[in-house]
């Protein structure tokens, strides 16, 4: 609820440097208490003796402005999606020195392996698209049913890539597992391997027939 602005002086500032809030008002009944927040809608300083809050810890003065900032673009709909932001860089660094760059313990390098960069490429995606539309994005192993996102779904190859990197984007060598199932397959894919094989020809067969 936001505070009018003729109501100030009805209001006094806490006494207690340690007091979470900016405002009270003390002629009502129960404490009421007030802060001093700029609505990141309208931009305008206003009281409020609730923080409204959506996503991200943002400040609004009303629902009404909360409601017309929830509908501005975000994600992969918003214009500067993907464009490198040099600002947020230069305060990340700031604010932890060493922890950027060849200076962050996790530091391998800055380089990425050929397979990392191999399922970067659209290709895999398209391949992985590819084989949860033939399987009907179910699980093979379980039957878990996924959505058209291809969430909580994963493509496993079932002959290793390691092994067989020639049949990374061969559809007929992979098959959908939900994340569960692909636990326990992976690194035991050869007590798997004539399964799958088995079951994707199954329906090659079936598709031919109808």
């Amino acid at each position: 609820m936001k505070l009018c602005w003729d109501n100030i002086e009805n209001l006094s500032i806490p006494k207690r440097s340690h007091a979470k809030v900016d405002f009270i008002d003390y002629t009502k009944k129960t404490i009421a208490k007030y802060y001093l927040i700029k609505c990141e809608q309208c931009f305008q300083e206003c009281l409020v003796n609730s923080i409204n809050k959506i996503h991200n810890d943002h400040n609004f003065c009303d629902l009404h402005c909360s409601n017309k900032f929830k509908d501005h673009p975000s994600g992969k709909n918003h214009p500067n999606w993907g464009i490198p932001n040099p600002v947020a860089r230069k305060r990340m660094l700031e604010n932890n020195p060493t922890k950027c760059g060849n200076l962050n313990p996790n530091w391998k390098g800055g380089h990425r392996s050929e397979r990392q960069k191999l399922m970067g490429l659209k290709e895999y995606s398209a391949w992985r698209t590819s084989v949860y539309k033939r399987d009907n994005y179910t699980c093979q192993e379980c039957g878990k049913k996924g959505n058209q996102t291809g969430g909580y779904l994963n493509a496993h190859h079932i002959k290793k890539y390691s092994e067989f990197p020639e049949l990374m984007l061969d559809v007929n060598n992979g098959i959908t597992l939900c994340k569960l199932c692909h636990r326990k397959v992976r690194g035991k894919e050869h007590l798997f391997e004539k399964k799958y094989l088995q079951l994707i020809e199954n329906m090659l067969s079936y598709n031919k027939k109808e």
